[in-house]
């Protein structure tokens, strides 16, 4: 660690939008850390509340380097990430947003992975991120760990591509990489981070900690709504990319060539390319033992309204993966459908037992207790494989 703390100044920065009630937390949690920071950079997102205010008091009480700043204007948080990144003296990044908490050990157990890594392979690491659990508003642990693996630099594209596997908060980024890209987009509104991620992977490898080390907070907000946002951000970024790229990069993975080519699959029925998908999948047809085609060919019959074949094909996925949370959610979906009542209670049952936090299978279960008889419509698909560890929402 000698060697790492020469060189490294971390400098913080937190974007912040009314958070009066959690600005103290996030504050005292790097105020802990084991390793600690060059400064602490507070971004006002010109909130309405007192935020502004609680963090000046931070600033004149704490023993840490805090410097506030404060938008006249709301400008969103890839701005204030952005003015943060300008006024940082530090060479490295630590992003944490203004409602979550870092362990004490964050930062020295990043740097000692980070310097294990560079003995390895030197001067390809660009971004350091750890698992991380997630939060109640006040403060209670949700169960699980959300987890990812260490992957080569060369790698590491090709798995941002299929799923975004790191969060924002508590993620130390080396600064002048970032600089160099421009910092985060900010026409973009939602999936900011990930597509900074997706640049960054281009440029050097991601060190991964498999410890919980910060902790994010989940709000009682419509969830829906979040993940439709989402989506349409998603949308955007794939758009900067040619399929050939994100194809070839997804193929560098050192995964099966059936898992690569059903995770490429993925990508084109969510940009909506569905016919390439399906001829792409027709020539893996007989693997359909491998439950992730299976599944993706389910969607395919499910997306075109062919209700048999995509019950066939979901229950031949289950037939290879009985834990396969989506398919038994559509299964659930699909039985309301035929009107096969207890058989959607089973398969829902069965999914929410799995994945408690689970918010199609939730819905559609609301709409079997309440409604049975339902369109296609009212109820909820899932149209991608579930992470095994699913975010959660306060009721």
């Amino acid at each position: 660690m000698d060697e790492i703390k020469e060189s490294l100044k971390i400098s913080a920065v937190i974007p912040v939008y009314n958070c009066e009630q959690y600005i103290t937390d996030v504050i005292k949690s790097l105020e802990k850390q084991t390793y600690p920071l060059y400064e602490i950079i507070v971004i006002d997102d010109n909130s309405t509340d007192a935020t502004h205010c609680k963090v000046l008091k931070l600033a004149h009480e704490s023993r840490c380097h805090i410097k506030a700043f404060r938008h006249r204007e709301n400008k969103g948080v890839s701005e204030a990430r952005n003015l943060g990144i300008r006024k940082a003296k530090g060479n490295w990044i630590l992003f944490i947003d203004g409602d979550d908490t870092a362990e004490p050990r964050l930062l020295e157990l990043q740097l000692k992975s980070l310097e294990a890594c560079r003995k390895e392979k030197p001067n390809q690491w660009v971004l350091v991120h750890t698992a991380h659990r997630q939060i109640t508003e006040e403060g209670k642990f949700f169960d699980g760990i959300h987890r990812f693996k260490q992957v080569e630099p060369e790698e590491i594209l090709g798995y941002q591509f299929v799923r975004n596997h790191v969060c924002v908060s508590g993620t130390l980024v080396n600064k002048k990489e970032i600089q160099k890209l421009g910092g985060f987009d900010t026409s973009l509104t939602h999936s900011e981070d990930w597509d900074m991620w997706l640049q960054l992977a281009q440029v050097g490898g991601f060190v991964y900690v498999d410890q919980p080390l910060f902790n994010v907070r989940r709000h009682k907000e419509n969830a829906s709504k979040r993940i439709k946002d989402m989506l349409n951000g998603e949308q955007k970024v794939f758009k900067k990319y040619e399929l050939s790229f994100i194809e070839s990069s997804i193929n560098k993975r050192s995964l099966s060539r059936t898992q690569n080519g059903t995770d490429y699959v993925s990508i084109l029925f969510k940009i909506g390319f569905w016919e390439e998908g399906y001829e792409y999948l027709k020539k893996q047809e007989k693997t359909t033992d491998f439950a992730p085609l299976s599944f993706l060919l389910g969607l395919y019959y499910l997306h075109h309204q062919h209700i048999n074949n995509a019950k066939a094909l979901f229950n031949n996925t289950l037939k290879h993966n009985p834990c396969h949370g989506a398919a038994l959610n559509n299964l659930g979906a699909i039985s309301i459908l035929l009107g096969q009542y207890d058989a959607a209670q089973t398969y829902l049952h069965r999914a929410l037992s799995l994945f408690p936090n689970y918010i199609d299978a939730k819905h559609n279960h609301y709409i079997l207790k309440t409604m049975k008889s339902a369109n296609y419509n009212d109820l909820k698909f899932t149209w991608r494989e579930l992470r095994k560890q699913l975010t959660s929402y306060e009721e």
